[in-house]
């Protein structure tokens, strides 16, 4: 085994004398204090030779080459690991087809069950309840989430593209499916007239289920808007796993 000479400056060994003679000149520049740095300025007598600035040079150039080659393969290692990509194209990749969220609006179906659970419940677990049931699997889901992405939903619409779900069509949204249910109470009520009429605990119920279905409140600032998408982000999103890391945007 050969035996290494060591730099007395950064402790790094050389097995050839002149590889090290070549690191010492550039290491004790690089190592010397601001006081011995101002000396040196002073000392003219100091000022290296031809011989030594060309193995300065040469080691300088040997330095920069390596680093140039660990720059190339740190660039290469992030072209293959990393790349950007917006979760709108990796829908249109991943999933050009769905169904349109306006023909899917167009077939929400609000049962007697969810006027049964809004008597029972309050109305953003109603609602939610009938977005679940209106988003099974056999029907498609026009919705897209991400978890990568918070609280952000995608549709597909009419156009065939995947589109942030803004607050305007998740307004419209809202309003259909509350309009659903006011059709489902009133037939609920016109079944149910006589007991309205003679009981006064079942009169009782169906007033208050009518106050808690007419008191939503619609601004885009409400609390109980703002929990109902928050629940629909939750059902729908999905955690995409790949073996490149994505700039999600």
């Amino acid at each position: 085994m050969n035996s290494k000479d060591c730099c007395n400056y950064c402790g790094k060994g050389y097995t050839r004398k002149t590889s090290l003679q070549r690191h010492v000149l550039l290491c004790e520049i690089v190592h010397k204090t601001k006081r011995e740095k101002i000396c040196d300025q002073e000392e003219t007598t100091d000022i290296p030779s031809r011989q030594q600035l060309y193995q300065i040079i040469q080691e300088l150039a040997i330095k920069y080459h390596t680093q140039q080659q660990q720059i190339e393969e740190m660039q290469k290692w992030i072209q293959i690991k990393k790349r950007k990509m917006n979760l709108i194209e990796w829908l249109e990749t991943n999933h050009p087809q769905s169904l349109p969220f306006q023909i899917w609006m167009k077939t929400i179906q609000v049962q007697e069950k969810h006027i049964d659970l809004l008597m029972a419940e309050t109305i953003v677990q109603t609602i939610t309840c009938i977005l679940r049931d209106n988003l099974q699997p056999e029907k498609g889901k026009p919705f897209a989430a991400f978890s990568q992405k918070a609280n952000t939903i995608y549709i597909f619409d009419e156009s065939q593209q995947w589109q942030t779900f803004f607050s305007e069509n998740y307004l419209l949204l809202i309003k259909q499916i509350h309009s659903r249910i006011l059709r489902e109470l009133c037939e609920w009520r016109n079944k149910h007239l006589k007991e309205i009429a003679e009981n006064e605990k079942i009169s009782e119920i169906y007033n208050k289920t009518v106050m808690k279905l007419m008191g939503l409140n619609f601004n885009q600032d409400s609390t109980a808007l703002s929990k109902i998408r928050t629940n629909l982000y939750q059902y729908v999103k999905i955690e995409i796993k790949q073996t490149v890391e994505l700039d999600f945007s």
